[in-house]
């Protein structure tokens, strides 16, 4: 079944049938499949529908295939339908009733499952976590537990969901076809990896009666000489002390873990700050840096890598870099993370919200070969939560017309902008006339190069068929 724009404003028609039900053009979202001819019998009420259809013939080279029309999604230009329609087209459609029976029932059945603590290493000192307000799939926690004066043990440890999800189950496949959950702009589970039953149920690290369990990375922080050092990872047990929001950890928590926080996470970072974000942010860094040594002394695993190098005009903010990384085998000769600049990088630290992080997860346990995943498959998903991610943002903040500014920082096939207001690269047409640079209506001329700050006209189509080709950007 495909995502599609059914193109009722187009006037003319597709056939007929012997009901007397006319054909529209309906154009698919991806470029694989272009067109096919749909049956709608209600009246046009003057926008194109965004639908959902199943092709019923073939392609022929002097006739359009046919598709039946399976859901109407919503109008062109309704914000709650283009959410809905790009949540389909980028995470995929639902499994049927019979399927999601099925792996209910799974997830029923491992969230009673009570896993064996003989053999794990149990967290002593205070376990907290750090997360957005409301967030209920925690996969990450702190543990700070003071030796002696200035010898201090800092334990990042992340939520253990090899135990729980078996290699090759049906929760596995599952997890493997959704790839990662999908959030909204506000954070929002818009579409979960594993049942919620899990990932905000025994999976999740939130503070409660019984034991979770962890992959834990234990670091000794040494105030007199301002030193982490790391001393390797372990598979623990442990109950979770607090929750903090990135809000209320500078007021709300011991002011001697908020000091020892700041060090640490400073010294990480390379400047001094009390921003909470950060101090997580480098904590996880320095877990998926560890993580990543580990997986390329096995030769086993999927590492990050990121080649591409931004000219020196434009800000260096880390996730620019993403854009360019790819997964790639533990055991490639170039492994080299540009944006982080570090030379073994992997993503181990959402195991609940990342198929990729389970994978890593299970050979840093030693439970799992690298022969049982894809990793086309894998950069193929993080590219469509990418795409997800991006058009969403458009969509939430970009939903009519106007200007803005950015900096050219690539030119090609299209002009790339960096636009700041957005922290986002953008793409804009021009053609060549007269070996000039054109708008794509040839009115403009375009004399840029890189560096040059511009101004940006951005325009919203709705009835536009594909998602990309709704926003247009010209240079003003």
């Amino acid at each position: 079944m495909l995502i599609a724009v059914l193109e009722l404003t187009n006037p003319y028609k597709y056939g007929i049938s012997s009901h007397g039900v006319p054909s529209y053009l309906a154009v698919a979202y991806n470029t694989t499949d272009n067109f096919y001819a749909v049956g709608y019998k209600e009246k046009p009420a003057g926008n194109n529908l965004l639908c959902i259809i199943k092709p019923v013939t073939e392609t022929t080279s002097n006739k359009i295939p046919r598709a039946d029309l399976v859901r109407v999604i919503g109008p062109c230009g309704n914000i709650e339908a283009e959410k809905e329609a790009l949540l389909l087209f980028y995470a995929g459609l639902q499994p049927n009733a019979a399927q999601r029976r099925s792996i209910q029932e799974a997830a029923t059945a491992v969230s009673q499952y009570i896993p064996c603590l003989e053999n794990r290493r149990e967290l002593t000192g205070f376990t907290f976590h750090i997360d957005p307000e409301g967030c209920r799939d925690v996969d990450d926690i702190i543990t700070i537990n003071r030796l002696s004066n200035n010898q201090i043990e800092i334990i990042i440890t992340i939520s253990d969901v090899a135990e729980y999800i078996t290699a090759n189950s049906l929760l596995d496949k599952t997890a493997a076809t959704n790839g990662q959950t999908f959030y909204n702009n506000e954070g929002v589970v818009m579409r979960s990896m594993l049942p919620s039953i899990l990932s905000e149920g025994c999976l999740s690290l939130l503070p409660r009666d019984s034991h979770s369990i962890g992959v834990s990375l234990y670091c000794i922080w040494d105030s007199d000489e301002s030193e982490l050092t790391v001393n390797g990872f372990a598979e623990t047990y442990f109950k979770v002390d607090k929750t903090y929001t990135y809000d209320n950890f500078l007021t709300e928590a011991s002011n001697d873990y908020v000091c020892i926080m700041r060090e640490v996470c400073s010294k990480l970072y390379g400047l001094q700050t009390d921003d909470t974000h950060i101090w997580i942010e480098q904590l996880m860094l320095l877990y998926n840096r560890e993580a990543g040594k580990k997986l390329r002394d096995a030769g086993q695993g999927i590492l990050r890598r990121q080649t591409a190098s931004l000219p020196s005009c434009v800000p260096v903010l880390p996730f620019l870099g993403t854009a360019a990384a790819q997964y790639i085998p533990a055991s490639s000769d170039d492994t080299y993370h540009s944006g982080l600049s570090t030379e073994f990088y992997c993503h181990a630290t959402s195991p609940i919200r990342r198929y990729i992080d389970l994978v890593n997860q299970r050979i840093l346990k030693g439970c799992m070969t690298s022969s049982e995943y894809s990793i086309e498959a894998l950069n193929i998903i993080s590219k469509n939560q990418r795409k997800y991610a991006r058009s969403i943002y458009f969509l939430e903040n970009v939903a009519s017309s106007g200007t803005v500014n950015g900096i050219v920082i690539e030119i090609g096939n299209k002009i790339h902008v960096y636009v700041e207001q957005w922290r986002m690269i953008i793409k804009v047409k021009y053609v060549i006339v007269d070996d000039r640079m054109m708008s794509p209506d040839e009115s403009r001329e375009y004399n840029v190069t890189v560096g040059d700050e511009i101004k940006i006209k951005y325009a919203v189509q709705y009835n536009k068929r594909r998602w990309k080709d709704k926003i247009v950007f010209e240079i003003i």
